[in-house]
């Protein structure tokens, strides 16, 4: 388990290219998130995602959360319509992941065999860069094991999986925790109009727009 730690709350030049080859060879990467701190993999990679299965002890009928950096790049992974993408473009970069159908070159293993994929494009300029240099999705899941509490404090996450025999193979640390324990928001575009699922960590003027469209 490699530890990078993150220089003003930046990653330097030669720590994102590590890092974007680490996922590019199909290596798990922990990071913090526009939430908590997530793993992150390369989402067409069969063999990362099983690997991020196995370090979550994660039960394989649940699907793996996608990040993207773009709506471009959301699309490559889900179907979004003239409607959606309107609704989208008015929040987005946000803590709000969305539900839509997924694309045939999705991979099943990402959606646990189903047809819906949950992207969020997160508003976090250090996701950006790694997404970017990675140059395509990756994988947006909790970096904790399944059923404890994610985590907030990389030295924590790092002391947790030191006792495990799989681990992240990076850990990018920040020495500022400024995150919050709160997931985000989730809503399912895959119905006639949208739907909130959860209430995450969003701002309420958004949050009432939100419902205002969900009708809720």
């Amino acid at each position: 388990m490699e530890i990078i730690t993150l220089s003003d709350q930046t990653l330097s030049p030669a720590a994102l290219f590590a890092v974007a080859a680490a996922i590019g060879k199909n290596k798990v990467v922990a990071l913090p998130t526009d939430t908590v701190y997530g793993l992150a993999a390369a989402a067409d990679s069969p063999r990362a995602i099983k690997r991020i299965f196995a370090l979550k002890k994660r039960p394989e009928h649940k699907p793996l959360p996608v990040l993207v950096n773009s709506l471009a790049m959301a699309k490559t992974v889900g179907h979004i319509n003239a409607a959606n993408e309107r609704l989208l473009q008015s929040f987005w970069p946000a803590p709000i992941s969305v539900i839509l159908f997924k694309r045939d070159a999705t991979l099943s293993e990402l959606t646990a065999g189903g047809s819906t994929v949950m992207v969020r494009w997160p508003n976090d300029p250090l996701l950006h860069k790694v997404i970017t240099a990675v140059g395509k999705p990756i994988t947006g899941t909790s970096a904790n094991i399944s059923g404890e509490d994610s985590f907030v404090d990389g030295a924590l996450l790092i002391e947790r999986f030191a006792r495990e025999k799989l681990q992240p193979d990076i850990v990018v640390c920040a020495t500022t925790e400024q995150r919050q324990n709160t997931p985000s928001t989730i809503i399912d575009l895959t119905g006639a109009r949208p739907k909130i699922l959860r209430v995450g960590m969003t701002d309420r003027e958004t949050l009432s727009t939100l419902l205002s469209l969900a009708g809720q």
